[in-house]
């Protein structure tokens, strides 16, 4: 039902964050921000994905997708699964 996520498709995303590493440096206090920042994005796409599985809009286009692999990334931001299971997971 579901599309899983595989590294191959998050490949680009590493890309851009060390593209952008190089044209500008973060700063020590958006360095110490930055996995908060990180938290609070995955928690954001994984309540969004989970209003759109549970509670959907009345839209035709709209397809849910499976929040799972934003609670993966939430989980393993946080520490609690190392990033290849993360990675991994279905």
């Amino acid at each position: 039902m579901f599309e899983t996520t595989t590294s191959d498709q998050l490949a680009p995303s590493r890309g851009l964050s060390t593209a952008g590493y190089e044209k500008s440096k973060l700063t020590p206090s958006e360095r110490l921000l930055l996995p908060a920042m990180q938290r609070a994005a995955a928690f954001r796409f994984l309540l969004s994905r989970l209003w759109d599985l549970y509670l959907p809009r009345k839209a035709t286009l709209l397809k849910p997708h499976d929040p799972g692999h934003f609670e993966r990334m939430l989980r393993m931001l946080r520490g609690e699964i190392p990033m290849m299971i993360a990675e991994m997971a279905p």
